[in-house]
């Protein structure tokens, strides 16, 4: 049986010490999910910073932001649109999980309007 060299690479690569290490926050990630996921269009800014505090950033015209960041690859964010009477017309959460792996971040990235 022959050796292609593209066999040879991949061996070489596969047993190099590419490995994934699970990130100690990944467990947290989906009670900050759940929590985020409870604010729903119609609730004032009132409600929602009495409970969060102050947004992260506001952008102009756009949502009000608040996040909570474990580290470089999980994260649970929370998106609020404001009508000019302050209550919400639009909510989205988004959070990320991954895996950090040497020289490199891996992570999926779910979105979902409320």
């Amino acid at each position: 049986m022959k050796i292609t060299p593209l066999l040879l690479l991949s061996l070489a690569l596969f047993t190099s010490g590419c490995f994934l290490i699970s990130s100690p926050y990944a467990e947290q990630l989906n009670p900050a999910v759940k929590r985020y996921r409870t604010f729903r269009e119609g609730i004032s800014r009132g409600e929602v910073e009495g409970q969060l505090g102050r947004p992260l950033r506001e952008e102009q015209d756009g949502p009000a932001v608040w996040e909570t960041r474990f580290d470089e690859v999980n994260y649970a964010r929370l998106e609020v649109w404001f009508d000019p009477a302050g209550r919400a017309k639009k909510t989205a959460t988004t959070h990320a999980h991954g895996t950090i792996a040497p020289n490199s971040r891996t992570s999926a990235v779910t979105v979902r309007g409320n």
